[in-house]
């Protein structure tokens, strides 16, 4: 099951429905500088988990961290070999979240994920109703393979009822964006929201999905 988890002296994350119910933390740093996250194993299996981080002014390390943070999963894959063929297989990506439908959406990372024909994948984009400007942006790889649109909590319920709908917004071509899809727009009323990307294409392609 994955997970978003931030932090903040004495704060931690914490379940929270809206988000499909993975732990969440939000806020705010009135002073520069490098913040940490930490996440701490608490079970009594192993497990598995995945974070994202988005907010206005975050930027984050270097490659040199990047790097020492990527040579992590090598000594994780040499563990396994050690151990019985009945521990081998990881239990936890059978739960992992596919992007198939709104229960099993995913969070925006901003990096390039393949996408087969016919294909549609699920991103949840929950708002607080603040009005703030949202801009969903979406690089394609082969040209015209894939587009994107987005819809409101109404506009799920019509669909889960096998209903024709019409989305809030679709993304465009944008010049200014490097001839990414592009959509911008804010919402007054709080809710689960969604982006969904579909394959257009006859072969299939790549994307990279990314929101501010």
């Amino acid at each position: 099951m994955g997970c978003r988890r931030e932090t903040h002296p004495d704060r931690s994350g914490v379940k929270n429905d809206m988000f499909g119910g993975d732990l969440v933390w939000t806020g705010s740093f009135k002073f520069p500088g490098t913040y940490y996250v930490v996440v701490e194993q608490t079970g009594l299996t192993a497990g598995s988990y995945l974070l994202s981080i988005s907010g206005k002014g975050v930027s984050f390390p270097p490659a040199k961290v990047e790097k020492a943070a990527a040579a992590a999963p090598v000594a994780a894959k040499a563990a396994p070999k050690a151990k019985t063929a009945a521990v081998e297989p990881v239990a936890p990506a059978a739960n992992a979240k596919a992007g198939a439908g709104p229960d099993d959406a995913l969070t925006p990372a901003g990096e390039w994920a393949p996408l087969a024909v016919g294909q549609k994948v699920w991103y949840a984009l929950p708002q607080d109703g603040g009005g703030s400007k949202v801009l969903v942006r979406m690089a394609v790889d082969p040209k015209n393979s894939a587009t994107f649109e987005i819809l409101t909590p109404e506009q799920v319920r019509v669909w889960a009822a096998g209903q024709t709908y019409e989305p809030v917004g679709r993304g465009a071509t944008d010049d200014a964006f490097g001839d990414d899809l592009v959509w911008t727009g804010s919402f007054k009323t709080p809710g689960a929201y969604y982006i969904v990307v579909e394959q257009t294409g006859a072969n299939e392609g790549g994307y990279k999905l990314s929101v501010q």
